[in-house]
């Protein structure tokens, strides 16, 4: 399936979708949850206990694995990707070194930009060998990475989320779970009275994050308090909210576990999470490109790798950068991610867990948003409103509440219509009350740390 392709497909489902009534809506997720189920019971079968070895193995056992990984990727990468074979021969790599690790170390970074614009090159001759499908990444740019996902290494970030998921006692579909994040989007003009969704299948509530007014989160109240959830997967700042509302009105809803993602979760966030959900929270990081999917924390708050899907380096600035060891139809080799962590730690970790970790990330921090409608929501997903709309760079700037100002740098075939279908993404998300003006710039400018801002608030 060509990306073009996908993204037409993409874009009729979800007219298709937003015409549809509230139970077919449930049939879908539904539908999409039995296919789901079934094959995370394959996972589980065939790929989870394959990473549950790699937890009880020796060290030098791990650090056997990772090199083996490196230097089929690189072999591969060398051999069918024109942009790698030129950048290994003017870095004079050494493909049949012994200390391969010290020969990737040679690599140039790779960054967002540097795919974008070998695209083509960097894509394998022979990517129609691994079943690979096309994937996107927005990411705090406002650009979109189109990449493609080999069919090994989908199935083997989702077994990274069933094992973490598992350490904390959480089997999909056994236990009722609610997912407070983004989408579960009413489109505008429509009366918005019950956002959220049900799949019945994998036992899962669906609850939007972009409705969070006190009229909301008292219904959501009522809905868990009947529904009786053991687990809740969550965005840190839509949890946060919905939590604080929660502790405000001496409100408590107990669960086993929050799991939390996609964004920065602080001290004080956790605290009250912890308070109003009356459980311990934890966390895992990952993206959506090749590489780390869920380094998931341990009960000593570690956030622990699969060392056969990934390897990772940390800068002396504390830039992580990630080479994916099982995406061979479009290779990231030392891919800067945009994020910071400490370092990779390859000891035993007290939690018993063998499999290297690290303690701490920065850079992941998201905006809140403020709608003309009186919401407070969080701007994760938020880079959805430039996919497939022509747009080069993009930024949301919001200064007084209930107004936004909208800057896009068009690429050249940027038109009326693409512009259009810009605000109306955008319009989707904070409603039709909220103020948007559009500036069509040649250039938006970088923050103080070189890095660009999707979401800027200065409220």
């Amino acid at each position: 399936m060509s990306l073009a392709f996908r993204n037409r497909k993409f874009a009729l489902a979800r007219y298709l979708y937003s015409k549809s009534p509230i139970f077919v809506h449930n049939l879908i997720y539904s539908g999409y949850g039995m296919l789901k189920l079934y094959e995370s019971k394959k996972i589980y079968r065939d790929l989870v206990p394959i990473l549950e070895q790699d937890e009880l193995k020796s060290p030098n056992e791990i650090n056997f694995i990772q090199k083996e990984g490196v230097k089929r990727v690189l072999l591969h990468a060398s051999e069918h990707c024109e942009y790698y074979k030129q950048l290994f021969y003017t870095s004079n790599i050494d493909l049949e070194s012994s200390d391969i690790i010290a020969e990737l170390s040679k690599v140039p970074v790779t960054t967002k930009q540097s795919m974008l614009d070998h695209f083509d090159t960097i894509k394998a001759d022979n990517f129609d060998n691994y079943n690979s499908m096309p994937h996107s990444s927005g990411g705090t740019t406002g650009t979109t990475l189109d990449f493609y996902l080999d069919e090994l290494s989908y199935l083997a970030r989702e077994a990274e989320v069933l094992l973490y998921w598992k350490r904390h006692g959480y089997i999909v579909g056994k236990e009722k779970t609610v997912m407070l994040r983004a989408g579960v989007i009413i489109p505008d003009g429509k009366k918005i009275t019950k956002p959220w969704r049900h799949d019945y299948a994998r036992k899962m509530l669906y609850l939007s994050s972009y409705y969070s007014s006190p009229e909301f989160f008292q219904e959501y109240y009522q809905l868990l308090i009947k529904w009786k959830p053991k687990f809740i997967q969550a965005l840190p700042s839509a949890a946060y909210l919905f939590a604080s509302y929660l502790v405000k009105n001496q409100l408590t809803i107990p669960v086993t576990k929050v799991f939390t993602a996609s964004e920065m979760l602080y001290p004080h966030q956790r605290d009250v999470l912890e308070k109003a959900f009356d459980c311990k929270v934890v966390e895992h990081y990952g993206h959506s490109e090749p590489g780390n999917y869920a380094a998931g924390q341990c009960s000593y708050s570690n956030y622990h790798i699969a060392p056969r899907n990934v390897y990772m380096e940390v800068t002396d600035k504390g830039e992580l950068i990630e080479t994916s060891l099982n995406n061979y139809s479009m290779p990231f080799i030392r891919y800067k991610i945009g994020d910071n962590i400490d370092k990779v730690f390859y000891s035993p970790c007290n939690c018993g867990l063998s499999t290297p970790y690290f303690t701490k990330i920065s850079g992941r921090e998201s905006e809140l948003i403020h709608t003309g409608d009186g919401r407070t929501i969080s701007s994760i997903g938020f880079d959805q409103v430039f996919r497939d709309n022509e747009v080069a760079l993009g930024q949301i700037i919001q200064s007084v509440r209930g107004e936004i100002v909208l800057k896009i740098v068009p690429k050249s075939s940027f038109t009326e219509k693409s512009k259009n279908s810009v605000i109306k993404a955008l319009v989707e998300r904070v409603g039709s009350s909220t103020k948007i003006d559009v500036i069509l710039t040649d250039e938006i400018p970088v923050e103080k740390n070189g890095k660009y801002r999707m979401i800027k608030s200065e409220i």
